[in-house]
């Protein structure tokens, strides 16, 4: 039994004449008699009684008919879903991001990729990095961006490099302040003795680092607030409040040419970026496309 010799059986069925079948399914009569002998010999029934004119359908043959409507309509249902699905229907990609990589990087990345996906729907989660890492252990989002320190062993992931930064070096300390803290503010680097005379303003995601640095230079620094989020430590800068310590790449969200921004020297230490997902987690292509682009 064939979806051929269905659809010819349903047409003769609608029509009770062998000709008009056939003109309707653009056939000629013979192959449409063969096609429906062939059924009624496999299904060991006979699904018309036969007069001079017409062809009356059989009880068994009334059977055939709904079953036959059915069966072609959830054939073409599932065509369609399947068309549906490959032109219509959006991909959904879930993401965890910190702040600083949701303001220039990844907006740039999503562009390009919906040039090729331009139905694909993001769903974005800002927050921490221990926040991200606790939303891809529930399953909520499918990949993350967050930064060192965390454990390498428990994800999948790949460093993310800077647009600008050379090849050995990627996210570097800096301290943010407006022009009066500084004084030299033409060079681009500043040395960490000089960091800590300075009013600071820190993540607390930080600050465990900064303090063991301190420690082992036998230096007291001066921070005059800690915060759980960078924007806070933005808006104490642009306001002349004091001097942040951030990643090179949260610095770029400040929009403000009174503004210094200098490099941490002797030493240089990092927060680099990461992508991360579950470890051996089955990605569907359309992520492992989106993961390419970093």
């Amino acid at each position: 039994m064939t979806l051929k010799q269905l659809t010819y059986f349903l047409k003769i069925a609608e029509t009770g004449n062998l000709t008009k079948a056939a003109q309707l399914l653009n056939i000629s009569q013979p192959p449409l008699s063969y096609q429906l002998k062939l059924l009624e010999e496999e299904l060991g029934v006979t699904l018309f009684t036969r007069d001079s004119r017409n062809l009356r359908i059989t009880n068994e043959g009334i059977y055939l008919q709904n079953k036959t409507t059915q069966i072609l309509a959830l054939i073409q249902q599932t065509v369609d879903d399947l068309h549906d699905f490959s032109t219509i229907a959006p991909t959904i990609i879930n993401i965890g991001t910190v702040s600083s990589v949701n303001h220039n990087m990844l907006p740039t990345i999503i562009k390009e990729y919906k040039q090729h996906y331009p139905h694909t729907v993001f769903n974005i989660h800002d927050g921490s990095s221990i926040r991200i890492m606790e939303l891809l252990d529930n399953g909520i989002i499918d990949i993350g961006i967050l930064r060192e320190p965390f454990n390498h062993s428990l994800y999948s992931c790949q460093q993310i490099k800077m647009p600008d930064s050379s090849n050995d070096e990627n996210d570097y300390f800096v301290v943010t302040g407006r022009r009066e803290f500084f004084h030299d503010y033409s060079q681009g680097v500043i040395d960490f003795s000089d960091v800590v005379n300075l009013p600071l303003v820190i993540h607390r995601r930080f600050e465990e680092s900064f303090l063991y640095t301190c420690m082992e230079k036998n230096v007291k620094p001066n921070i005059i607030s800690r915060n759980d989020n960078i924007i806070t430590s933005i808006e104490w800068t642009v306001n002349g409040l004091g001097c942040a310590i951030m990643p090179y790449s949260s610095s770029l969200l400040i929009d403000d040419d009174n503004v210094v921004i200098k490099k941490i020297i002797h030493p240089v230490s990092y927060a680099n970026l990461y992508l991360v997902w579950s470890k051996n987690a089955n990605l569907p292509l359309s992520l492992l496309e989106f993961i390419n682009l970093f």
